[in-house]
């Protein structure tokens, strides 16, 4: 009866450790791929509509594909029901949106040129760059607006950043 349990036991440490191998990627065809990346459930799915004339012309022709300080451009969003025009960057798994709303002192931007507020906020729930990487999109941002702000419309639609809430 010993040599049958020890045989069991063997047999079934043999099974848990290839189940063990295999959900860990060891015994994946070659065809498959695999990503560090954890599924987002589709980020894609959530960019902005596509912006339009009067939006790519204030931000000097920003358009998906181009790239600011390295990082690149997944989306340029029209102006949105909130009023302010959403510019997404996807990296590596990390995300980030940029926002240009009228400038107003409340809350008061990041950055800004003289009409427009810069804002950054979290893109879908992807983790974002230091504060440091997303300065330096803020600040490629302004640089396209200060060329453009004088002698380009402003959107139709564009506001202020909505004032925060009130504490409960």
């Amino acid at each position: 009866m010993k040599r049958i349990t020890a045989r069991c036991s063997i047999g079934l440490a043999v099974i848990l450790a290839t189940l063990a191998a295999c959900s860990s990627g060891c015994c994946r065809r070659k065809v498959e791929t695999y990503s560090l990346e954890a599924p987002s459930g589709g980020w894609s799915k959530h960019l902005p509509p596509p912006a339009d004339k009067e939006v790519s012309d204030l931000l000097d022709g920003l358009k998906p594909g181009d790239s600011i300080s390295g990082f690149p451009v997944a989306a340029v969003g029209a102006v949105n029901t909130s009023g302010v025009i959403p510019i997404v960057f996807v990296k590596d798994g990390l995300g980030v949106t940029i926002v240009v709303s009228q400038l107003s002192e409340q809350p008061p931007p990041p950055a800004s040129t003289r009409k427009y507020g810069v804002y950054y906020q979290v893109f879908d729930g992807l983790k974002s760059w230091d504060a440091t990487e997303v300065t330096k999109i803020v600040n490629g941002i302004v640089e396209r607006l200060k060329r453009t702000e004088d002698h380009v419309a402003e959107p139709k639609g564009l506001k202020p950043l909505p004032r925060p809430g009130k504490p409960a």
